[in-house]
């Protein structure tokens, strides 16, 4: 739990500082060329989700964000329960949802000022907090596509070992039915 809670508390420190640093240097809507056409500091207010969705609901997103932290918190020994991969990923998660939460409860909006244009397309502003949820969904699926199978043939392989299988009328692979396990 202590490095789950240092890299979740790493991640909203760099966000907070990030956009501390911003605010100070970059006046609100102004633009710092960092890489000429194609990367650009700025300052801008996002009072919405990613490209501004629900930008005249703050309030639920802000509620949504309280509601997605507190069920990270409360089922991360769930979420981790098939691979430890998941721990500093669900951190990550957390300080993400956690700095953009700091700023709508200090600003009512969110602080955005990393802007990329990418030839075929202008991405939409974003900050550390956005690219900590990104990152963390992109790994979560990952995590569950490189060895999420794997932790359903182990789970299945002990559910067999443990008298699941071998004389009942289950299918051969898919473990002990509802009926025979009740019975076992």
């Amino acid at each position: 739990m202590r490095r789950f809670l240092m890299i979740a508390l790493g991640v909203v420190a760099l966000d907070q500082v990030t956009k501390v640093w911003v605010d100070m240097v970059i006046p609100l809507y102004g633009r710092v060329e960092v890489i000429p056409g194609f990367f650009e500091l700025t300052n801008v207010r996002n009072p919405g989700a990613a490209w501004g969705m629900l930008r005249d609901y703050p309030q639920f997103l802000t509620g949504l964000a309280v509601l997605a932290m507190a069920a990270l918190v409360l089922f991360r020994k769930q979420l981790i329960a098939d691979h430890r991969f998941y721990d500093p990923v669900l951190a990550i998660l957390l300080g993400g949802v956690c700095g953009n939460l700091i700023d709508r409860i200090r600003l009512g909006e969110v602080i955005d000022f990393l802007w990329f244009d990418l030839g075929f397309m202008v991405w939409p502003t974003f900050n550390v907090a956005d690219s900590a949820i990104c990152v963390s969904v992109t790994l979560s699926v990952l995590i569950s596509l490189l060895v999420g199978g794997r932790a359903t043939v182990e789970r299945r392989s002990r559910l067999m070992d443990q008298g699941g299988a071998g004389g009942g009328d289950s299918e051969a692979g898919q473990g002990p039915t509802k009926l025979e396990s009740a019975s076992s």
